[in-house]
């Protein structure tokens, strides 16, 4: 198995940062509080009324809707997201919504055009890995209103893939869920929310103004250090899966970065040969599939398919389980 060495790239520097501005906004009385909740409409709405879900959510005594919001959280963690790299699968989910909330942004002239931002940062000391971007954020009302509750998502009301800003539906499930613990902390513009556990309410306090978002999972489990990859046929290391899926993406405008380092795109926009195919991907969207010559030598029996941007329909479609 490959090894990761101590982090060099200021991961420690913005460790004290966190640890320091945890314990300035700690300090004093939260401003707002919450509780995770179900949205047990949206959710039969998302994944089409699955008879399991319907089942796993009903109070059986009184026959009224009910659900233990951190058992549910832990249950689309595990089942929804089936294929269990889950730092992978959350960097992705954040992506997304970092995308739509850079866009959302840039509309409002709180960022300008071309300078979108977003940066993973993984600290295996710590077992902590971070999101950010400088996207339009989120206001209390919004943490503790759509952030908090699972099946509530802004998509459903946009008309379109660019109008949908900082939608979230089932999708932070992965991205929190990805700690054991459910211990994180989000800072988005002047607040700092804080988790200490899925029974437990979450804290918000004052913080400075950050431009964007900030989201930091804590207790990743070790298991996710290395995973085994059937194309190389070998262990690759959370940092390169991480480094790999970013580049992996085509976003004109957006930096990627990891640890830091800027992430550069995996392919030529220019290059490739163009692949005709004939399907549909979703009311109002269309997409473009190329292909690349291997380089020489290269005989592994794995591809790739590039799709521009991260991809996802307009049209929100069910989840499989």
């Amino acid at each position: 198995m490959m090894h990761i060495d101590a982090p060099t790239c200021g991961c420690r520097a913005q460790a004290e940062s966190h640890e320091a501005l945890h314990a300035a906004a700690t300090a004093r009385r939260p401003r707002d509080k919450g509780r995770l909740r179900v949205d047990l409409a949206a959710l039969r709405r998302v994944l089409s009324g699955r008879d399991e879900l319907v089942e796993a959510m009903e109070a059986k005594a009184t026959g009224r809707p009910g659900a233990n919001a951190a058992v549910m959280w832990r249950y689309f963690t595990t089942s929804v997201y089936q294929s269990g790299d889950l730092p992978v699968l959350a960097t992705r989910e954040a992506l997304q919504n970092s995308v739509d909330a850079i866009k959302a942004a840039v509309r409002a002239r709180k960022t300008p055009a071309g300078q979108g931002r977003f940066e993973v940062t993984w600290d295996a000391e710590r077992r902590a890995l971070t999101w950010s971007d400088n996207g339009i954020g989120m206001d209390a009302d919004t943490i503790l209103g759509k952030f908090l509750s699972l099946g509530e998502s802004g998509k459903g009301q946009a008309g379109d893939s660019e109008e949908a800003a900082g939608g979230f539906g089932v999708a932070k499930a992965v991205i929190l869920g990805t700690s054991p613990t459910f211990r994180w902390e989000l800072h988005s513009r002047d607040n700092l929310a804080v988790s200490e556990g899925p029974g437990r309410d979450v804290a918000i306090y004052d913080a400075p103004f950050l431009q964007g978002t900030r989201i930091t999972i804590f207790d990743l489990a070790e298991d996710f250090d290395h995973a085994w990859d059937y194309a190389r046929q070998e262990h690759v290391s959370l940092a390169d899966r991480l480094r790999e899926l970013l580049a992996a993406n085509d976003l004109p405008g957006i930096a990627l970065l990891l640890d830091g380092e800027e992430v550069r795109p995996m392919f030529s926009r220019r290059g490739g040969a163009r692949v005709e195919v004939e399907a549909s991907w979703g009311r109002g969207t269309d997409a473009a599939m190329k292909a690349f010559r291997r380089p020489p030598g290269d005989r592994r029996g794995a591809y790739y398919v590039r799709l521009g941007g991260p991809y996802g329909p307009a049209a929100q479609s069910a989840p499989r389980l």
